[in-house]
């Protein structure tokens, strides 16, 4: 396993960890705006 291959990995890793954190923000997001919208109708 060369230099090349192990950025490769490492950043690969980075992404997901980026993406995973992004979507953990956005989901908050929403739930944070259900809680503040007043219900809906029955």
């Amino acid at each position: 396993m060369d230099a090349y291959e192990l950025y490769r990995i490492r950043s690969a890793e980075l992404i997901r960890q980026a993406d995973h954190e992004r979507l953990a923000g956005e989901a908050r997001r929403l739930r944070r705006a259900a809680r503040a919208a007043p219900a809906p109708p029955p």
